[in-house]
């Protein structure tokens, strides 16, 4: 016999919402819903939740909200567009949605939409929301869901059915983001999937020869490399040359990589255009160097150590740039400069395992063992 399908179980979790939206007006209402969806929105990025993982009301009201944004923002043909691969399970959930608010006229028009894209899915996947790429029975959609919206707005009712929810917790703005951490770091999967996912980024960015010979002449400039790159052409002693735009602590610099290595520019904007101009040569790295590093990261597990040591001193961190760093006396291997945010943490490979140090005098955390570090590179590898 087959048993039946198993759902993932839901997180008991609050909804937590500022008490200052407790009023009921159309002004914080608007308000409201848009403190919903962001929280939604803070679930996916920071707890690393999936859409079937989280209680069905708030993906209704998410999927909800969507609709109503994308139809008011491009009408039905751009909200089709959007949706993707996920149509089905969007128009479901949105309809399902406005049904429980009582939106029952929104609710009739995506009923109708499902049924169209169910029957023209050729004509569906075909929409833009632009001229030339709209269905004219969109364009009927459109009008009649403005006619619907005018008389009885779907936010109001959002915000109503929100406020009836057991699980909404109104309280303090000042604790507002530390209750949403706290449902973020719920997720029991949550740690395996950040881990998974920064590793193979580590991974991706340490066997970048470009980014190596960048991150290493960022470091002889004592400047920490944040994010790019994007080509550029820049100006450089009456002639052109070709560079990567990358932003350090100090601002926008341009990297002009040959087989000899990395020049990092400081650079200006040339009067008022777009074409950047280099001011001064900051920081190199040569190619002797830049291989000296991509032996070492080839062989040892820096990716894993640094996601193992991150998830133990800072378990709340999803978003995080590693950058490899010149050797110094007196270390015998290469340090490594972790960054997120305003944050900076230091790391390097010890005589029994990885160690990472913060910015602050003795600030450092307990060392990862060489044997942790393997168990912790297979267990991501592997799951």
């Amino acid at each position: 016999m087959f048993g039946k399908r198993k759902v993932p179980p839901v997180p008991a979790f609050a909804v937590p919402v500022s008490n200052g939206l407790v009023v009921d007006s159309n002004h914080i209402a608007i308000d409201l819903v848009a403190t919903v969806v962001d929280f939604v929105n803070y679930l996916f990025a920071h707890g690393l939740y999936r859409s079937e993982e989280l209680p069905l009301h708030l993906m209704q009201l998410y999927h909800a909200d969507f609709y109503v944004t994308q139809v008011n923002n491009g009408g039905h043909s751009q909200f089709i567009h959007n949706c993707g691969a996920r149509a089905q399970t969007i128009f479901i959930n949105a309809q399902a949605g406005l049904s429980a608010m009582g939106a029952i006229h929104q609710a009739d028009l995506i009923r109708e939409l499902a049924v169209w894209a169910a029957a023209n899915p050729d004509k569906a996947s075909a929409q833009t929301g632009f001229a030339g790429g709209r269905d004219r029975m969109l364009d009927r959609l459109d009008t009649l869901f403005a006619e619907v919206q005018a008389n009885d707005p779907a936010t109001r009712r959002a915000a109503a059915w929100i406020r009836t929810w057991p699980d909404v917790r109104f309280t303090e703005p000042a604790e507002l983001r530390a209750a949403w951490n706290q449902s973020a770091l719920t997720n029991p999967k949550r740690s395996h999937r950040l881990s998974k996912a920064r590793v193979k980024a580590f991974q991706q960015t340490l066997s970048d020869s470009v980014h190596l010979a960048i991150g290493l002449a960022a470091d002889e400039a004592d400047e920490t490399l944040f994010e790019g790159r994007s080509a550029e052409t820049i100006g450089l002693e009456g002639r052109h040359l070709d560079v990567w735009i990358v932003q350090t602590s100090y601002g926008l610099r341009g990297a002009a990589c040959d087989s000899n290595g990395v020049r990092l520019f400081a650079l200006n904007l040339r009067g008022g255009g777009v074409t950047w101009t280099a001011v001064s040569l900051i920081g190199s790295a040569v190619s002797s160097d830049v291989d000296r590093m991509l032996s070492f990261v080839k062989r040892e597990p820096v990716a894993a150590a640094a996601d193992l040591l991150l998830s133990r001193a800072k378990p709340a961190i999803t978003d995080c740039i590693i950058q490899p760093c010149n050797w110094a006396d007196g270390i015998p291997n290469p340090i490594f400069k972790l960054s997120v945010g305003d944050e900076m943490f230091m790391m390097t490979k010890g005589k029994t395992g990885y160690v990472l140090a913060g910015q602050k005098p003795g600030e450092i955390y307990d060392t990862v063992s060489f044997a942790e570090v393997a168990t912790h590179e297979r267990s991501v590898r592997d799951n």
